[in-house]
Protein backbone atom coordinates (compact mmCIF):
# COMPACT_ATOMS: atom_id res chain seq x y z
CA UNK A 1 0.00 0.00 0.00
CA UNK A 2 1.44 3.53 -0.94
CA UNK A 3 0.25 6.86 -0.14
CA UNK A 4 2.78 8.21 -1.51
CA UNK A 5 2.79 9.66 -5.32
CA UNK A 6 -0.47 7.76 -5.93
CA UNK A 7 -3.17 10.62 -6.98
CA UNK A 8 -3.76 11.22 -10.30
CA UNK A 9 -6.33 14.66 -10.62
CA UNK A 10 -6.20 15.01 -14.18
CA UNK A 11 -7.42 13.25 -17.18
CA UNK A 12 -5.55 12.03 -20.27
CA UNK A 13 -7.16 15.44 -22.21
CA UNK A 14 -6.21 17.81 -19.34
CA UNK A 15 -2.91 16.61 -19.05
CA UNK A 16 -2.75 16.93 -22.99
CA UNK A 17 -4.14 20.22 -23.46
CA UNK A 18 -1.32 21.71 -20.35
CA UNK A 19 1.59 19.82 -22.41
CA UNK A 20 0.54 21.67 -25.16
CA UNK A 21 0.28 25.35 -24.22
CA UNK A 22 3.49 24.65 -22.14
CA UNK A 23 5.08 23.46 -25.55
CA UNK A 24 3.79 26.27 -27.29
CA UNK A 25 4.65 28.79 -24.36
CA UNK A 26 8.00 27.37 -25.24
CA UNK A 27 8.39 28.33 -28.59
CA UNK A 28 6.39 31.21 -29.33
CA UNK A 29 7.00 33.30 -26.29
CA UNK A 30 10.23 31.88 -25.12
CA UNK A 31 12.48 33.37 -22.31
CA UNK A 32 14.02 36.75 -22.15
CA UNK A 33 17.49 35.51 -21.09
CA UNK A 34 19.91 38.70 -20.50
CA UNK A 35 23.48 37.08 -21.06
CA UNK A 36 25.01 36.95 -24.63
CA UNK A 37 27.20 34.08 -23.67
CA UNK A 38 24.12 31.76 -23.14
CA UNK A 39 21.87 32.99 -25.67
CA UNK A 40 25.15 31.74 -27.37
CA UNK A 41 24.95 28.25 -25.99
CA UNK A 42 21.62 27.61 -26.13
CA UNK A 43 21.43 29.28 -30.10
CA UNK A 44 24.43 26.34 -30.54
CA UNK A 45 21.81 23.65 -28.97
CA UNK A 46 18.89 24.45 -31.48
CA UNK A 47 17.35 27.17 -29.82
CA UNK A 48 16.38 30.79 -31.18
CA UNK A 49 17.19 33.93 -30.30
CA UNK A 50 15.51 37.21 -31.24
CA UNK A 51 16.28 40.67 -31.01
CA UNK A 52 14.53 40.73 -27.94
CA UNK A 53 16.88 39.10 -26.14
CA UNK A 54 14.14 36.25 -26.23
CA UNK A 55 15.29 32.47 -26.15
CA UNK A 56 12.61 30.41 -28.12
CA UNK A 57 12.52 26.56 -28.41
CA UNK A 58 11.17 25.30 -30.93
CA UNK A 59 8.43 22.14 -31.65
CA UNK A 60 11.68 20.04 -32.46
CA UNK A 61 13.86 20.79 -29.54
CA UNK A 62 11.34 20.52 -26.94
CA UNK A 63 10.51 16.77 -29.03
CA UNK A 64 14.13 15.73 -28.66
CA UNK A 65 14.87 17.30 -25.10
CA UNK A 66 11.85 15.27 -24.04
CA UNK A 67 12.58 12.05 -25.74
CA UNK A 68 16.23 12.48 -24.80
CA UNK A 69 15.27 12.26 -20.97
CA UNK A 70 15.94 9.58 -19.10
CA UNK A 71 12.62 8.21 -16.73
CA UNK A 72 12.87 7.96 -12.77
CA UNK A 73 10.30 5.51 -11.29
CA UNK A 74 9.36 6.46 -7.34
CA UNK A 75 10.46 3.87 -5.26
CA UNK A 76 7.74 1.85 -3.33
CA UNK A 77 8.87 3.33 -0.04
CA UNK A 78 9.84 7.23 -0.19
CA UNK A 79 12.89 9.19 1.06
CA UNK A 80 11.75 12.56 1.62
CA UNK A 81 14.39 15.27 3.17
CA UNK A 82 12.50 17.86 5.31
CA UNK A 83 14.09 21.28 5.57
CA UNK A 84 14.46 24.00 7.77
CA UNK A 85 15.99 27.90 7.96
CA UNK A 86 15.78 30.47 5.04
CA UNK A 87 16.79 33.91 3.96
CA UNK A 88 14.06 35.71 6.15
CA UNK A 89 15.20 39.06 7.72
CA UNK A 90 13.35 38.54 11.39
CA UNK A 91 12.86 36.24 14.13
CA UNK A 92 10.65 35.97 16.84
CA UNK A 93 11.98 34.88 20.03
CA UNK A 94 10.24 31.60 21.87
CA UNK A 95 7.74 32.65 24.63
CA UNK A 96 6.72 35.98 22.42
CA UNK A 97 4.61 37.23 19.83
CA UNK A 98 7.02 40.23 19.40
CA UNK A 99 9.23 40.25 16.43
CA UNK A 100 12.60 41.73 16.34
CA UNK A 101 15.87 41.70 13.39
CA UNK A 102 17.64 38.47 12.94
CA UNK A 103 21.57 38.87 14.36
CA UNK A 104 24.33 36.10 14.24
CA UNK A 105 23.47 35.05 17.53
CA UNK A 106 19.65 34.30 16.61
CA UNK A 107 20.91 32.86 13.44
CA UNK A 108 23.43 30.57 15.57
CA UNK A 109 19.96 29.33 17.60
CA UNK A 110 17.72 28.82 15.06
CA UNK A 111 20.68 26.23 13.27
CA UNK A 112 21.28 24.68 16.70
CA UNK A 113 18.10 24.14 16.92
CA UNK A 114 17.66 22.63 13.22
CA UNK A 115 20.78 20.53 14.08
CA UNK A 116 18.85 18.78 17.03
CA UNK A 117 15.64 18.23 15.38
CA UNK A 118 15.26 14.39 14.39
CA UNK A 119 12.42 15.49 11.16
CA UNK A 120 15.58 18.37 9.88
CA UNK A 121 17.00 16.50 7.63
CA UNK A 122 18.48 19.79 5.78
CA UNK A 123 19.03 23.13 7.05
CA UNK A 124 19.47 26.53 4.85
CA UNK A 125 20.74 29.98 6.49
CA UNK A 126 19.34 30.68 9.83
CA UNK A 127 18.35 33.76 8.81
CA UNK A 128 19.82 37.01 6.98
CA UNK A 129 21.92 38.57 9.96
CA UNK A 130 21.27 42.39 10.40
CA UNK A 131 24.47 42.88 12.33
CA UNK A 132 26.79 42.43 9.73
CA UNK A 133 27.39 44.83 6.76
CA UNK A 134 24.57 44.11 4.11
CA UNK A 135 26.66 43.55 1.04
CA UNK A 136 28.45 40.85 3.58
CA UNK A 137 25.52 39.13 5.07
CA UNK A 138 26.37 35.92 2.05
CA UNK A 139 29.31 35.37 3.81
CA UNK A 140 28.59 35.77 7.24
CA UNK A 141 25.37 33.26 6.19
CA UNK A 142 27.53 30.33 4.90
CA UNK A 143 29.66 30.56 8.11
CA UNK A 144 27.51 29.91 10.90
CA UNK A 145 25.52 27.62 8.38
CA UNK A 146 29.03 25.72 8.27
CA UNK A 147 29.61 25.83 12.14
CA UNK A 148 26.58 24.99 13.62
CA UNK A 149 25.46 22.32 11.77
CA UNK A 150 26.25 19.59 9.42
CA UNK A 151 22.75 19.13 7.72
CA UNK A 152 23.28 22.89 6.42
CA UNK A 153 23.71 24.32 2.93
CA UNK A 154 23.37 28.01 2.05
CA UNK A 155 23.55 28.65 -1.60
CA UNK A 156 22.05 31.90 -2.23
CA UNK A 157 23.94 34.59 -3.99
CA UNK A 158 22.67 38.45 -4.63
CA UNK A 159 25.35 40.07 -4.11
CA UNK A 160 27.58 40.13 -7.46
CA UNK A 161 31.07 41.27 -6.11
CA UNK A 162 30.85 37.92 -3.72
CA UNK A 163 31.14 35.46 -6.09
CA UNK A 164 34.53 34.88 -6.37
CA UNK A 165 34.89 35.39 -2.16
CA UNK A 166 32.10 32.41 -1.97
CA UNK A 167 34.24 29.95 -4.13
CA UNK A 168 37.14 30.47 -2.16
CA UNK A 169 35.25 29.89 0.76
CA UNK A 170 33.98 26.35 -0.63
CA UNK A 171 37.95 25.46 -1.21
CA UNK A 172 38.70 26.12 2.13
CA UNK A 173 35.73 23.41 3.28
CA UNK A 174 36.37 21.43 1.00
CA UNK A 175 40.28 21.19 1.87
CA UNK A 176 40.12 21.32 5.29
CA UNK A 177 36.38 19.70 6.70
CA UNK A 178 36.64 17.13 3.40
CA UNK A 179 34.51 16.82 1.08
CA UNK A 180 33.87 17.88 -2.77
CA UNK A 181 33.65 21.76 -3.67
CA UNK A 182 30.30 21.01 -4.83
CA UNK A 183 29.41 20.47 -1.58
CA UNK A 184 29.71 24.05 -0.30
CA UNK A 185 30.32 26.36 -3.41
CA UNK A 186 27.18 26.17 -5.26
CA UNK A 187 24.37 29.13 -6.12
CA UNK A 188 20.39 29.35 -6.33
CA UNK A 189 19.17 31.51 -9.18
CA UNK A 190 15.25 32.48 -9.05
CA UNK A 191 13.80 32.79 -12.54
CA UNK A 192 11.63 36.28 -12.83
CA UNK A 193 8.69 34.98 -13.57
CA UNK A 194 7.08 35.35 -16.06
CA UNK A 195 9.89 33.52 -18.21
CA UNK A 196 12.98 35.95 -17.10
CA UNK A 197 15.95 35.38 -16.24
CA UNK A 198 17.49 38.88 -15.39
CA UNK A 199 21.33 39.99 -15.86
CA UNK A 200 22.20 39.06 -12.39
CA UNK A 201 20.74 36.17 -12.22
CA UNK A 202 22.53 35.27 -15.72
CA UNK A 203 25.64 36.13 -14.65
CA UNK A 204 25.78 34.08 -11.48
CA UNK A 205 25.21 30.89 -13.70
CA UNK A 206 27.36 31.66 -15.90
CA UNK A 207 29.80 32.16 -13.44
CA UNK A 208 29.15 29.17 -11.58
CA UNK A 209 28.51 26.79 -14.75
CA UNK A 210 31.99 28.07 -15.73
CA UNK A 211 33.59 26.47 -12.82
CA UNK A 212 31.99 23.79 -12.86
CA UNK A 213 30.07 24.29 -9.94
CA UNK A 214 25.94 23.23 -9.24
CA UNK A 215 22.98 26.35 -10.30
CA UNK A 216 19.48 25.36 -8.66
CA UNK A 217 17.06 27.38 -10.85
CA UNK A 218 13.55 27.59 -8.97
CA UNK A 219 10.42 29.67 -9.89
CA UNK A 220 7.22 30.99 -7.58
CA UNK A 221 4.10 32.41 -9.19
CA UNK A 222 1.16 33.91 -8.09
CA UNK A 223 -1.85 33.30 -9.76
CA UNK A 224 -3.46 36.54 -10.73
CA UNK A 225 0.14 38.64 -10.53
CA UNK A 226 2.69 36.45 -12.18
CA UNK A 227 0.80 34.03 -13.60
CA UNK A 228 -3.04 33.91 -15.05
CA UNK A 229 -5.96 33.90 -12.13
CA UNK A 230 -6.82 30.29 -13.69
CA UNK A 231 -4.98 27.74 -11.75
CA UNK A 232 -5.06 25.54 -15.75
CA UNK A 233 -3.11 29.06 -16.89
CA UNK A 234 -0.43 29.28 -14.13
CA UNK A 235 -0.24 25.20 -14.47
CA UNK A 236 0.90 25.37 -18.11
CA UNK A 237 2.98 28.43 -17.44
CA UNK A 238 4.40 27.08 -14.55
CA UNK A 239 5.22 23.71 -16.50
CA UNK A 240 6.82 25.47 -19.02
CA UNK A 241 9.19 27.35 -16.85
CA UNK A 242 9.82 23.37 -15.16
CA UNK A 243 10.83 22.64 -18.74
CA UNK A 244 12.92 25.88 -19.26
CA UNK A 245 15.10 25.04 -16.15
CA UNK A 246 15.48 21.83 -17.42
CA UNK A 247 16.75 22.44 -20.33
CA UNK A 248 19.52 24.77 -18.74
CA UNK A 249 20.13 21.88 -16.89
CA UNK A 250 20.73 19.58 -19.66
CA UNK A 251 22.25 21.92 -22.01
CA UNK A 252 24.58 23.23 -19.98
CA UNK A 253 25.25 20.43 -17.30
CA UNK A 254 24.18 17.44 -19.31
CA UNK A 255 21.72 16.37 -17.05
CA UNK A 256 19.58 13.74 -18.36
CA UNK A 257 17.18 13.09 -15.65
CA UNK A 258 14.06 15.97 -14.85
CA UNK A 259 13.61 17.69 -12.03
CA UNK A 260 9.72 19.46 -11.60
CA UNK A 261 9.36 21.44 -8.41
CA UNK A 262 5.79 23.19 -7.88
CA UNK A 263 5.56 26.23 -5.90
CA UNK A 264 2.14 28.98 -7.20
CA UNK A 265 0.03 30.29 -4.94
CA UNK A 266 -2.72 33.37 -5.32
CA UNK A 267 -2.08 37.18 -5.21
CA UNK A 268 -4.88 38.33 -2.70
CA UNK A 269 -6.79 41.12 -4.48
CA UNK A 270 -8.26 42.60 -1.44
CA UNK A 271 -4.66 43.35 -0.18
CA UNK A 272 -2.01 42.75 -3.10
CA UNK A 273 -0.10 40.24 -0.55
CA UNK A 274 1.29 36.73 -1.90
CA UNK A 275 -0.41 34.12 0.96
CA UNK A 276 1.37 30.59 1.13
CA UNK A 277 -1.49 29.09 3.04
CA UNK A 278 -4.07 28.58 0.35
CA UNK A 279 -5.82 25.73 -1.22
CA UNK A 280 -4.63 26.78 -4.56
CA UNK A 281 -1.29 25.74 -3.69
CA UNK A 282 -2.39 21.97 -2.64
CA UNK A 283 -4.26 21.69 -6.01
CA UNK A 284 -1.07 22.71 -8.22
CA UNK A 285 0.82 20.19 -6.12
CA UNK A 286 -1.53 17.34 -6.85
CA UNK A 287 -1.28 18.40 -10.87
CA UNK A 288 2.48 18.94 -10.77
CA UNK A 289 3.21 16.08 -9.20
CA UNK A 290 1.34 13.47 -11.49
CA UNK A 291 2.47 15.92 -14.18
CA UNK A 292 5.98 14.52 -13.29
CA UNK A 293 4.94 11.19 -13.05
CA UNK A 294 3.96 11.64 -16.60
CA UNK A 295 7.67 12.52 -17.94
CA UNK A 296 9.23 10.81 -15.37
CA UNK A 297 10.92 13.51 -13.73
CA UNK A 298 11.59 13.56 -9.71
CA UNK A 299 9.39 16.05 -7.75
CA UNK A 300 9.82 18.46 -4.86
CA UNK A 301 7.41 21.07 -3.61
CA UNK A 302 7.19 24.07 -1.87
CA UNK A 303 5.25 23.54 1.34
CA UNK A 304 5.03 24.62 5.23
CA UNK A 305 5.06 27.77 4.58
CA UNK A 306 1.63 29.82 6.00
CA UNK A 307 0.40 32.95 6.53
CA UNK A 308 -0.30 32.94 10.08
CA UNK A 309 1.12 35.39 12.41
CA UNK A 310 1.73 33.41 15.57
CA UNK A 311 2.04 29.34 16.01
CA UNK A 312 -1.48 28.59 16.36
CA UNK A 313 -4.17 26.55 14.80
CA UNK A 314 -4.66 28.61 11.88
CA UNK A 315 -0.72 28.03 10.84
CA UNK A 316 -1.26 24.38 10.92
CA UNK A 317 -4.02 24.40 9.01
CA UNK A 318 -2.19 26.30 6.50
CA UNK A 319 1.21 24.40 6.17
CA UNK A 320 -1.24 20.93 6.01
CA UNK A 321 -2.97 22.32 3.04
CA UNK A 322 0.30 22.51 0.93
CA UNK A 323 2.39 19.51 3.13
CA UNK A 324 -0.20 16.73 3.09
CA UNK A 325 -1.17 17.26 -1.09
CA UNK A 326 2.46 17.41 -1.52
CA UNK A 327 3.44 14.10 -0.07
CA UNK A 328 0.05 12.53 -1.67
CA UNK A 329 1.74 14.21 -4.82
CA UNK A 330 5.12 12.67 -4.26
CA UNK A 331 6.91 15.22 -3.35
CA UNK A 332 10.52 13.84 -2.30
CA UNK A 333 11.35 17.69 -0.39
CA UNK A 334 9.30 19.18 1.82
CA UNK A 335 10.15 22.24 3.37
CA UNK A 336 10.79 24.86 4.88
CA UNK A 337 10.08 24.37 8.39
CA UNK A 338 9.62 27.12 10.74
CA UNK A 339 8.96 30.12 9.27
CA UNK A 340 5.37 32.31 9.43
CA UNK A 341 3.78 35.22 8.22
CA UNK A 342 4.45 34.35 3.99
CA UNK A 343 8.12 33.56 5.32
CA UNK A 344 8.46 37.15 7.01
CA UNK A 345 10.40 35.90 9.94
CA UNK A 346 11.36 32.12 11.75
CA UNK A 347 10.00 31.20 15.18
CA UNK A 348 11.82 28.15 16.47
CA UNK A 349 8.80 27.12 18.51
CA UNK A 350 6.62 26.76 15.04
CA UNK A 351 9.87 25.01 13.90
CA UNK A 352 9.71 22.18 16.69
CA UNK A 353 5.43 22.06 15.96
CA UNK A 354 6.83 21.78 12.43
CA UNK A 355 9.04 18.99 13.35
CA UNK A 356 6.33 17.16 14.59
CA UNK A 357 4.03 17.44 11.79
CA UNK A 358 6.87 16.33 9.45
CA UNK A 359 7.76 12.78 11.44
CA UNK A 360 3.85 12.68 11.01
CA UNK A 361 3.58 13.29 7.17
CA UNK A 362 6.79 10.98 6.72
CA UNK A 363 4.83 8.40 8.44
CA UNK A 364 2.06 9.02 6.45
CA UNK A 365 3.93 8.71 3.13
CA UNK A 366 5.58 5.43 3.92
CA UNK A 367 1.96 3.56 4.13
CA UNK A 368 1.96 0.14 5.63
CA UNK A 369 2.70 -3.25 4.38
CA UNK A 370 0.06 -5.76 3.94
CA UNK A 371 1.13 -9.52 3.98
CA UNK A 372 0.04 -13.01 6.22
CA UNK A 373 1.83 -11.35 9.34
CA UNK A 374 0.35 -7.98 9.09
CA UNK A 375 -2.55 -9.34 8.30
CA UNK A 376 -2.60 -11.35 11.32
CA UNK A 377 -5.73 -13.77 10.97
CA UNK A 378 -4.20 -16.40 13.35
CA UNK A 379 -3.82 -13.70 16.32
CA UNK A 380 -7.02 -12.52 15.86
CA UNK A 381 -8.52 -16.23 16.17
CA UNK A 382 -6.29 -16.60 19.61
CA UNK A 383 -7.52 -13.53 20.77
CA UNK A 384 -11.11 -14.18 19.85
CA UNK A 385 -14.65 -11.99 20.55
CA UNK A 386 -14.00 -9.48 23.20
CA UNK A 387 -10.56 -9.82 23.35
CA UNK A 388 -7.47 -7.47 23.72
CA UNK A 389 -4.45 -7.15 21.61
CA UNK A 390 -2.38 -4.94 24.22
CA UNK A 391 -0.17 -7.77 25.89
CA UNK A 392 0.36 -9.90 22.47
CA UNK A 393 3.80 -10.24 21.25
CA UNK A 394 2.66 -9.29 18.00
CA UNK A 395 1.40 -6.11 19.28
CA UNK A 396 5.22 -5.53 21.08
CA UNK A 397 6.88 -6.79 17.61
CA UNK A 398 5.03 -3.75 15.32
CA UNK A 399 3.83 -1.00 17.26
CA UNK A 400 6.87 0.94 17.44
CA UNK A 401 7.37 1.10 13.55
CA UNK A 402 3.23 0.90 12.36
CA UNK A 403 2.42 3.50 15.03
CA UNK A 404 3.77 7.01 14.90
CA UNK A 405 5.44 8.26 17.93
CA UNK A 406 4.33 12.13 18.93
CA UNK A 407 6.65 14.14 21.11
CA UNK A 408 4.58 17.51 22.04
CA UNK A 409 1.22 16.69 20.53
CA UNK A 410 -1.38 15.42 22.90
CA UNK A 411 -0.75 11.82 24.47
CA UNK A 412 -3.44 11.61 27.24
CA UNK A 413 -7.01 12.04 28.02
CA UNK A 414 -8.65 15.41 29.69
CA UNK A 415 -8.66 14.07 33.34
CA UNK A 416 -4.56 13.05 32.94
CA UNK A 417 -3.56 16.43 30.86
CA UNK A 418 -5.27 18.24 34.16
CA UNK A 419 -3.29 16.34 36.78
CA UNK A 420 -0.07 16.68 34.92
CA UNK A 421 1.81 19.61 33.38
CA UNK A 422 -1.44 21.14 31.46
CA UNK A 423 0.83 22.18 28.75
CA UNK A 424 -0.19 22.75 24.93
CA UNK A 425 2.22 21.78 21.45
CA UNK A 426 2.93 25.57 21.76
CA UNK A 427 4.52 25.33 25.35
CA UNK A 428 6.04 22.36 25.11
CA UNK A 429 7.69 23.31 21.98
CA UNK A 430 9.19 26.17 23.75
CA UNK A 431 10.70 24.20 26.62
CA UNK A 432 12.89 21.62 23.77
CA UNK A 433 13.60 25.57 22.44
CA UNK A 434 14.82 26.41 26.00
CA UNK A 435 16.58 22.94 26.53
CA UNK A 436 18.49 23.06 23.08
CA UNK A 437 19.79 26.51 23.87
CA UNK A 438 21.40 25.08 26.79
CA UNK A 439 22.26 21.71 26.20
CA UNK A 440 22.93 21.97 22.35
CA UNK A 441 26.56 23.17 21.46
CA UNK A 442 27.14 21.82 17.84
CA UNK A 443 30.89 22.81 16.66
CA UNK A 444 30.93 21.77 13.11
CA UNK A 445 34.30 23.13 11.71
CA UNK A 446 37.91 23.33 13.17
CA UNK A 447 39.13 27.00 14.46
CA UNK A 448 41.61 26.86 11.85
CA UNK A 449 38.82 26.92 9.17
CA UNK A 450 36.69 29.51 10.80
CA UNK A 451 39.62 31.48 10.74
CA UNK A 452 40.46 31.26 7.21
CA UNK A 453 36.91 32.03 6.54
CA UNK A 454 36.80 35.00 8.23
CA UNK A 455 40.26 36.36 6.77
CA UNK A 456 38.34 35.66 3.66
CA UNK A 457 35.43 37.88 4.83
CA UNK A 458 37.79 41.00 6.08
CA UNK A 459 39.08 40.72 2.55
CA UNK A 460 35.77 41.35 0.82
CA UNK A 461 34.72 44.14 3.66
CA UNK A 462 37.58 45.85 2.20
CA UNK A 463 37.54 45.25 -1.46
CA UNK A 464 33.55 46.57 -0.82
CA UNK A 465 33.88 48.95 1.94
CA UNK A 466 37.32 50.59 0.97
Amino acid sequence: MRSWGSANVLNESEVEMIEKNALRILSEIGLKLENSRMQEVLSGCGAKVDKKERVHFPGEFASDFLAGSQRIELPDIPSIACGAGGYNQNYMPPGTTRVKPHTLDTMRDTLILGDYLDNVDRLGPGGVPSDVPPLLQPLYMRISAWKYSRKAKCSQVWIEGLRPYIVRMGEVMASNEGGNLLDYASAEVELVSPLSMDRVGAETFVYFWERNLNVHLFSMLSAGGSSPATLAGSLALHLAENMIQNILYRVFYGVKTLRFHSSVSVMDMKTAMYPFGRPEGGLIHLAMGQLARHYGASFAANTFSGDAKVPSSEAGIQKAISAIPAVIAGSDSLGTMGLLSVDEYSSPVQLVIDNEFAGALKRFARGFEINEETLAFDLIAEVGPGGLFTGTMHTVKHYRTEHWQPTIFSREMYNTWTQGDRKTDVERAKDICDYVFRNHKPICISEDTERKLLEITKEAKEELYP
